[in-house]
């Protein structure tokens, strides 16, 4: 971590230069067919992103994130061709307060790395905001009273995780985590310039 961490430090201002809305869905992020339900198409006891974030979906809300109001919320526009498929969505979506929370909820397997998880809602926040986007975002959404909430993007792991335990080193300010804290801040600085929130982190 503190390897990669160091490499997007080093080269942050040039991947910067070099964002674009290209492939970024503009409208329809909110999916009719999102009732709970999941595809049995793996064993049953396998435990998978996919069915904990419809899980915690189907209970309604989570403490301190408040009520849930979607899932795997499509961010980028569908490929055409065999065997093509589109990649990156949003978790989880709740509203709690003045607050709207995107949500990277992690499985609770060891290799599950913290700076994944962290790029991953980085972008697609941070993406979401810098074109725009986010009104059309709300738009969709104003049925369950989304306005002018403060958009907060959110990781949420497991304590048992390998993505929990740093959360812990890095709330602990640890040593050996200088270059990936530097890498937190400096994201935070971007959200920012874009009109979002700090990065928060549940365990």
């Amino acid at each position: 971590i503190e390897f990669i961490s160091e490499i997007l430090l080093d080269q942050f201002d040039h991947i910067n230069k070099n964002w674009t809305d290209k492939g970024h869905r503009k409208e329809n992020f909110r999916q009719d067919l999102h009732t709970g339900e999941t595809i049995l198409s793996t064993d049953i006891s396998q435990f998978t992103e996919k069915r904990f974030c419809r899980a915690l979906f189907n209970t309604g809300s989570i403490d301190l994130l408040g009520k849930i109001i979607d899932y795997e919320i499509p961010l980028t526009e569908p490929k055409q061709g065999k065997g093509k498929q589109s990649h990156g969505d949003i978790g989880l979506l709740s509203i709690a307060s003045n607050q709207l929370f995107f949500i990277e909820a992690k499985k609770p397997e060891p290799s599950d790395s913290l700076l994944r998880a962290i790029l991953e809602i980085f972008v697609y926040t941070y993406r979401l905001h810098k074109y725009g986007f986010i009104n059309k975002f709300k738009e969709e959404y104003e049925m369950y009273g989304v306005t002018n909430h403060k958009s907060v993007p959110a990781v949420l792991v497991f304590e048992n995780s390998a993505a929990g335990r740093q959360i812990i080193d890095v709330y602990n300010k640890s040593n050996k985590n200088k270059q990936f804290i530097t890498l937190i801040d400096r994201i935070n600085i971007e959200l920012s310039k874009v009109g979002v929130e700090k990065i928060e982190f549940y365990v």
